[in-house]
């Protein structure tokens, strides 16, 4: 069952049950237990509508022939693989773009040393300077990884140090200010790679029954066509700015994150596209 297929029985159920007023941007289907035939199944009575404007709501497609798809799709994903996995489709256009998301702390922290250890591969930056700006990336890393259990201390001092080093230190942020976060974070991480990487790529998927970026199965492609997935992109500071990103524009089924990232190799490592 193709996904071409299933979004196209998507939107003649939602048009029967006339189910929404408003346009549907993505469906998210979570997984249910199958107590007749003791297996697991999409749970077509609770699906997640999200509208174009940002809007969520639920509704029942049972007994639709978008409801049979999905279980004819289920079987042929649990003989493929043993697993089923929510399923997020895209019925709209385009990626739901909303306004900006407010960030909280750890989130800001993380983008702060996104910024900083980028900053510190700036060419003609003297000693000093490199060293400051990468205690400052390692500094606030640290802290937003390790006080997740419990408040973090203030931040108002690295508002200044970011303000005084002139680096980003939102409290709300855009989808395009967040991919470009993204990009620059990759870019950092492939900066000693031979040979360097033309683009990084980032797949859409679920974390738990909410769609995500998924970092831990981010890919590599080289100029000669070559890929090769790279545990290297799956850190902390990634996925929170993935996280913060998906919120805003809702990944779906077969959707990439594609990151351009060189023109050529040079000496110094990858340089921005």
């Amino acid at each position: 069952m193709n996904t071409a297929h299933l979004i196209t029985a998507a939107r003649d159920a939602l048009t029967t049950r006339r189910a929404h007023e408003q346009t549907v941007n993505t469906l998210t289907i979570t997984t249910t237990h199958d107590t007749a035939r003791h297996t697991l199944t999409y749970d077509s009575e609770n699906v997640a509508v999200r509208h174009h404007d940002g809007t969520l709501a639920y509704v029942d497609l049972t007994n639709t022939e978008f409801a049979e798809d999905l279980d004819a799709h289920a079987e042929d994903r649990l003989a493929a693989s043993g697993s089923l996995r929510p399923l997020t489709l895209r019925l709209g256009p385009g990626p739901l773009i909303r306004p900006p998301v407010e960030l909280d702390a750890r989130s800001r922290l993380f983008i702060l040393s996104i910024h900083a250890r980028a900053a510190a591969h700036r060419p003609g930056l003297g000693g000093n300077q490199v060293l400051e700006l990468a205690n400052l990336a390692y500094e606030a890393n640290d802290v937003a990884r390790h006080d997740h259990t419990r408040s973090l201390p203030p931040i108002e001092s690295y508002a200044r140090q970011a303000a005084a080093r002139e680096l980003p230190f939102p409290r709300e942020a855009t989808a395009a200010f967040l991919t470009q976060t993204v990009r620059l974070a990759v870019r950092t991480m492939s900066h000693n790679m031979q040979p360097c990487p033309l683009a990084v790529e980032i797949p859409a998927g679920h974390v738990g029954d909410i769609p995500a970026w998924l970092a831990r199965q981010a890919v590599a492609r080289f100029r000669d066509g070559a890929t090769s997935r790279e545990p290297r992109y799956d850190t902390p500071a990634l996925r929170a700015v993935l996280q913060a990103l998906a919120g805003l524009q809702t990944p779906a089924a077969g959707d990439w994150l594609r990151l351009y990232l060189t023109h050529l190799p040079t000496s110094r490592g990858c340089t921005a596209s």
